[in-house]
């Protein structure tokens, strides 16, 4: 079992463009659906002398947009990737990336 522990900066940024729909998520409900852009980033670095592995740089990403087409259709898409950078081998660690898109059709 490996333990990392470091510090690291985090940020997020959320673009406020909601409006008001009914029966997207959650049937007979008026809900609030954020069009705008979530984007989130997380650096850190793991030094070996915290953690009982090699230093390591740590990532994590992911950015979210919906766009809504009528009052019957919505795309959601999405984007994230995550690893750890080993920075004495060079080589990349647990890299997960991720992208998506979601198309609701209300009838």
């Amino acid at each position: 079992n490996r333990t990392l522990s470091y510090p690291y900066i985090q940020t997020q940024w959320l673009e406020d463009k909601f409006i008001k729909v009914r029966n997207f998520d959650s049937i007979y409900r008026t809900e609030d659906l954020n069009l705008g852009w979530d984007i989130n980033a997380l650096l850190g670095y793991s030094d070996k002398s915290l953690s009982d592995d090699d230093n390591h740089l740590i990532y994590q990403f992911s950015a979210n947009k919906a766009h809504y087409t009528s009052d019957h259709s919505l795309w959601r898409i999405n984007l994230s990737f995550s690893g750890q950078w080993n920075s004495q081998d060079n080589t990349a660690r647990n890299l997960i990336t991720q992208l998506g898109a979601q198309y609701y059709l209300n009838t």
